[in-house]
Formats: C-alpha cells, sequence, structure tokens
C-alpha cells in the first residue's frame, strides 16, 4: 500500500522545487498579450501536481516515520566546497506537515487568485511559483546557509505580490514587511557566522552541527547571545509582540490569496525556526530563557486577542487573532515537554488551515461589498446563506470546538504547559474566551442582525469559491478527527527533539 522512501527518487523533494520554477518559466514563455487566461491554468496545473506529489510523499513517509533516520527524502551535492557547505534538503516529522500545508495552501491560492490576477496575470503567477519553491525550500533546507538563502528569496515574490497587487497603501505595507524581515535577518546572519567561525563549527550542516555537541561547550551567555540572534529573526515572522506591528498592514493590503499565504505558512516559518534552529541548536539556552518565552508567549495570546476583540475591519480581526494563536506556539515551545511540543507543532498546521477559510472568507465577503469595514455589513446571511453557514463553522474551528484540528491542539497545548506554567496557563485560558468572543462577535455583525438595503442583490459563493472552503474543511476536520494521521508524523520528530535536553 505504501511506497518505501527508500524506493523513491532522492530527488523527490529537488523535484517539488523544480516544478513551479518549470511552470513560472512556461507562463513567461507565453506571448505578449496579457488578456489570456493561460497563466491561471499553468499555475493551477503545476500547484496541484506539486501539491499531490507532497501527499505521495507525505503517505510514505507515514509508515517509517518511527525509524531512526528522521530525515528522509534526502538530496544532496556539494554547493560551495570552499565554505563546506552544500545542497542539503530533508524531511523529518517537523518539517513534513509544514511542506504538505505550503503546496495545499499554494494551489488553494492560486485557484483564489482565478479573478484578483486579471491585471498582469503572468507575472503575478511566476512571482507565485516563484514564492513556492522558496517557501518549500525553507522548510526542507538541512544546510543552515541554503536555509538562510531560501529565507532570503522568499522575501522578493512577497514584497511585490503585495505591492502590486494590494491595496491602497500597498506600498507602505511591502516596504514595512520587507524591512522588519530583513532587519531581523541580519540577526541570523551574524549568529551562522558565529556558529561558523567563533564555536569552530566550520560547517552549516545543521544534523552535524546540532549533534555534535559543540554549541553545548560555549558558556551560556554567548549561548544566549547566539540565541537571541536566531529568535529576533523568527519573533518577527511568527510574531512576537512588540515585533507584530508589520502584519496587520500586510494583511489588510494584500490581495486575498497572499493574505491566506502570509497567515497559513509565512508565519509558520517564524514558528519552525524557533522549533528547528533555537530548539535545536541550543537547547540549554531555551531551557534557561523557557519562562520568558513563556510570558511572551501568554502576552501574545491574551494582547491579541484584546486587540483582535477592537477591531473595526474584518482583516485586522484575523489578522491579530493570528498573532493571539501563534502565542499558543511559543507557549507550547517554552514548556520543553512532549504534550506541548507535538500540541505546538499541530498548532502550526491547524492554524495554516483554519486562517486560511478565515481570510477566504473575508475575501467573499468583501469581492462582492466592497468593504470591510464591520461597521457598514451586517444581514448578509439572508443574501449570503452558505457564506454565513461556512463562516460560521470556520468561526467554530478558529475557537477550538472540538471535531476540528484546532482543538486537538490546543488541548495539548494546555494540558503540556500546565505541567510547566500552571499560573501562565491559566492566564492563557483568557485566549480562548476572547477568542470566541471576537469570532462569534464578527459573525452576529456581518451577517446576522437587520438586513441593509444596500446589499440586497449581493450573490451568494460561486463554484470556485465553495471547492476552495470545502477542500479546507476536508483537511480540518480529518485533522481534527483523525488526529494520528499526522501525529503519528510529527511524534518521533518532537522525542527527537526533546532528547537534546538529555
Amino acid at each position: 500500500m505504501f511506497i518505501n522512501p527508500t524506493e523513491l527518487n532522492t530527488l523527490t523533494l529537488t523535484a517539488l522545487m523544480v516544478i513551479p520554477i518549470i511552470g513560472a518559466l512556461i507562463i513567461a514563455l507565453q506571448g505578449k498579450s496579457e488578456n489570456t487566461k493561460a497563466p491561471h491554468y499553468i499555475a493551477a496545473a503545476t500547484t496541484f501536481t506539486v501539491f499531490v506529489l507532497s501527499v505521495v510523499m507525505a503517505f510514505s513517509y507515514w509508515p517509517y516515520a518511527g525509524g531512526e533516520n528522521q530525515y528522509l527524502f534526502r538530496d544532496t551535492w556539494n554547493w560551495i566546497p570552499f565554505l563546506n557547505t552544500s545542497y542539503d534538503v530533508a524531511v523529518d516529522g517537523l518539517s513534513l506537515p509544514m511542506v504538505v500545508l505550503t503546496t495545499f495552501l499554494i494551489f488553494i491560492c492560486s485557484l483564489a487568485s482565478w479573478n484578483i490576477a486579471d491585471k498582469r496575470p503572468k507575472l503575478y503567477f511566476a512571482l507565485f511559483l516563484f514564492l513556492e519553491t522558496a517557501l518549500i525550500g525553507v522548510f526542507t533546507s538541512v544546510d543552515m546557509l541554503l536555509f538562510f538563502v531560501f529565507w532570503e528569496l522568499e522575501l522578493i515574490p512577497m514584497y511585490f505580490l503585495i505591492g502590486i497587487w494590494g491595496g491602497p497603501r500597498r506600498e507602505y505595507a511591502s516596504y514595512k514587511f520587507i524591512l522588519y524581515t530583513v532587519l531581523a535577518s541580519a540577526g541570523m546572519f551574524i549568529s551562522l557566522l558565529a556558529i561558523y567561525f567563533y564555536a569552530g563549527a566550520y560547517s552549516f550542516d545543521y544534523i552535524t552541527v546540532s549533534q555534535s555537541g559543540i554549541l553545548r561547550d560555549l558558556s551560556m551567555f554567548v549561548q544566549v547571545l547566539l540565541f537571541l540572534g536566531f529568535f529576533l529573526c523568527f519573533a518577527v515572522k511568527l510574531p512576537v509582540v512588540p515585533l507584530h506591528t508589520w502584519l496587520p498592514d500586510a494583511h489588510v493590503e494584500a490581495p486575498t490569496p497572499v493574505s491566506v499565504l502570509l497567515a497559513g505558512v509565512l508565519l509558520k516559518m517564524g514558528a519552525y525556526g524557533l522549533f528547528r534552529f533555537n530548539f535545536g541548536l541550543f537547547p540549554e539556552a531555551t531551557q534557561y530563557l523557557a519562562t520568558l518565552l513563556a510570558v511572551l508567549g501568554v502576552i501574545n495570546i491574551v494582547y491579541g486577542a484584546f486587540l483582535a476583540l477592537a477591531q473595526t475591519d474584518m482583516k485586522k480581526v484575523i489578522a491579530y487573532s493570528s498573532v493571539s494563536h501563534m502565542g499558543f506556539v511559543l507557549l507550547g515551545l517554552a514548556s520543553l515537554n512532549h504534550m506541548a511540543f507535538n500540541g505546538g507543532i499541530l498548532q502550526m498546521f491547524a492554524h495554516g488551515t483554519i486562517t486560511a477559510m478565515m481570510f477566504l472568507m473575508v475575501g467573499v465577503v468583501y469581492d462582492r461589498a466592497h468593504t470591510r469595514e464591520i461597521a457598514k455589513l451586517g444581514g448578509l446571511a439572508q443574501q449570503m446563506p452558505m457564506a454565513s453557514a461556512l463562516f460560521l463553522v470556520t468561526a467554530f474551528a478558529a475557537v477550538g470546538v472540538p471535531g476540528f484540528n484546532g482543538f486537538v491542539a490546543e488541548v495539548l497545548i494546555y494540558v503540556g504547559a500546565f505541567q510547566s506554567f500552571p499560573i501562565l496557563t491559566i492566564i492563557a485560558v483568557l485566549g480562548i474566551i476572547l477568542g470566541a468572543a471576537y469570532m462569534l462577535w464578527l459573525q452576529e455583525r456581518v451577517f446576522f442582525g437587520p438586513r441593509k438595503a444596500v446589499w440586497n442583490g449581493l450573490s451568494d459563493m460561486n463554484g470556485l469559491e465553495k471547492f476552495n472552503m470545502i477542500a479546507c474543511l476536508i483537511v480540518v476536520l480529518i485533522t481534527g478527527i483523525l488526529p494520528f494521521l499526522i501525529m503519528d508524523i510529527i511524534n518521533p520528530a518532537t522525542v527527537q527533539l526533546l532528547g537534546l535536553l538529555g
């Protein structure tokens, strides 16, 4: 039934990154006319192919996840020999869910871009496919310098996607996004150089460096400094309060599919980096700073929820809810136990799928009403019953109702975090209450209440919008009802990570 990973071509991961580039080149070679849907079809076919390949890879990995070698589908060759760095890509239980999440959301977003990309479609979809290559590279790079390169490459398409196809303040939002990220990346680059030269690693191989123990020979002061270099970079992306201010602007100005990828995948890059590099390279420094990280996580949860409650723009509500939900991931990491680790990683996947549904629904409303101002909306359920029903289901998923994957993730985090930080965990429960308040209040103000005459005649969701939403909902439900499908992949990776604590 399953394919042994060793029987699959070692180029599988490379193929996942090369196929989008080929798709982008085919789009670029189209004629001069922009009045064609060809780029749309090419992008949809390309992203669907990559998604299917990633799913095959996941089901091939699944029965072998408990083996000693967690890094499978590994593909490596010399890149810059005199730096002792290589093109080295592989997946384990931490990165594989992120790869599948990325390919799935990129495919959904390519469909959601069907009308948005009528303006310069060739450039839009070429950037879109280039972004997919960069994101997969981030989640699969085993060489730390290669990871840094893909991390920076992701900025280029995202900058243009916001800056060209965004809202009225798109230039400000795109500049702010790239300024925050580039400045924060400097911290990671300095730490990488320090590991290479100062610590005497003379290698960017993550597996070699993390398992050699060379960084543990450094004083705790130096370990903390190096930890903070990585943390600054990942904290901006997560985002950790007060480094979160770029996020609402980017979300509000970005077109709907780009907002989906921002919240669904790009924020997960920060969370992934915290688990992979901050903990993987500096487990003792993480342990030393655990209480501070837990406090920051709880601030994110509560502060983000209060901000979401105060917003008047639908997108900003969802943006700040993401700040709150990413606080759960940080709390899970800080708890330093098996259950919270599993919950934190599952939360990355769950939030990626649920928040995608939220932004897709905001896009459905905006495409018809041409406003996201909550006060101007109201009573839309009578014109848009399907949209109202799906928005309500999405709201239930977002607040962690049982049956959805967010519930499993949050329970694991709460139970695990309570063992390490009982008081902070009790405070964090406030996030659930506030989350239910702002989500259900948003539903009530937009879809229920008196019908406003100005919205008479609004159409309900079309077939493509229903397909996108139902596809996301199926993933949310399957991994919520049958969480072992993903937990069996995640669990060995968390065991291996926590084993670094000794």
